[in-house]
């Protein structure tokens, strides 16, 4: 209490959060699937709390995602693995191109979000009119720098719009005001079907804005084990460390295919074109393990 959230050094807790729950699982021996579970299900969810009142400063958010990051990819705070596909894209929704884990950025932002939809729809609430007390009748949306000085918590959800207006995302277009059918009029939220505000609609919808991606025809199949998926999308983006992509980044000296020592070693060669494929009806192994 009282200390300014803004500051980097006041995230130490949940970054210490991150770091041991990091330390308690061996991502070496998870499979890609797995470590995609426990980033989203788990490493999303730990900042939570802070998240649901508090603003992030950019640093502590860089600093949580390179923590799932490099669980994701196999490695951890001490000893990093190369991350084949950037991290922007990973996080993105499937449906265009990523894992769907969703950015920290667009969970923050998007639970401050519930605070303006909470004071819209219960305006007579206790924790309204405290608000309303200290602020002002319209609990300080119209003079935000003031309300910023005043409290650095309440403040921090007052500035939203112009915080989310710097990645193009027009915050208060989404509110809008209805008729109730007996002359009074009620607040929906234009981004969900239902009209009530859901912190995964503007999530999704920040991420979607925001995040890398790319206009893919693949798709993910809940019948298939989750590490065959990821398998399967880091072929479709060509991200396989074949001997090619080793010896492109200069950490081998051939290219060629171990198993047969005969033809470049790229992902066609691994699944489709190699001999043994032909041959005997299975695949190379990646890196010839």
């Amino acid at each position: 209490m009282g200390a300014s959230i803004a500051r980097d050094k006041h995230w130490k807790p949940i970054i210490e959060k991150f770091q041991a729950k990091l330390s308690r699982w061996k991502a070496s021996t998870l499979s890609f699937g797995g470590r995609l579970t426990l980033c989203k299900a788990v490493l999303s969810s730990l900042g939570s709390y802070y998240f649901s009142i508090y603003k992030a400063p950019v640093k502590a958010i860089k600093m949580l995602e390179r923590i799932r990051m490099r669980f994701f990819w196999g490695g951890c705070l001490e000893s990093r693995k190369m991350a084949w596909i950037a991290w922007g894209r990973t996080l993105a929704a499937k449906d265009r191109g990523g894992l769907g884990i969703g950015s920290l950025k667009a969970q923050n932002l998007a639970l401050l979000g519930k605070w303006w939809w909470r004071f819209k729809t219960q305006p007579d609430s206790i924790w309204a009119t405290v608000i309303k007390s200290i602020h002002g009748p319209d609990g300080g949306f119209s003079r935000p720098t003031i309300a910023k000085r005043r409290s650095n918590c309440w403040g921090s959800i007052v500035c939203l719009p112009i915080s989310l207006g710097k990645d193009q995302v027009p915050f208060l277009n989404y509110f809008q005001q209805v008729s109730n059918g007996d002359d009074s009029l009620k607040w929906i939220w234009s981004l969900d079907s239902s009209g009530v505000y859901f912190v995964s609609s503007l999530r999704s919808h920040i991420d979607n804005l925001v995040l890398q991606h790319r206009n893919d025809t693949w798709l993910w199949n809940p019948l298939v084990l989750g590490k065959l998926n990821i398998l399967a999308w880091c072929v479709r983006h060509g991200k396989l460390p074949c001997m090619e992509n080793l010896f492109n980044l200069s950490i081998s000296s051939t290219n060629l295919c171990k198993m047969c020592n005969a033809a470049l070693e790229t992902k066609d060669h691994i699944f489709v074109e190699g001999r043994y494929q032909k041959k005997f009806g299975h695949k190379c192994a990646v890196g010839g393990k």
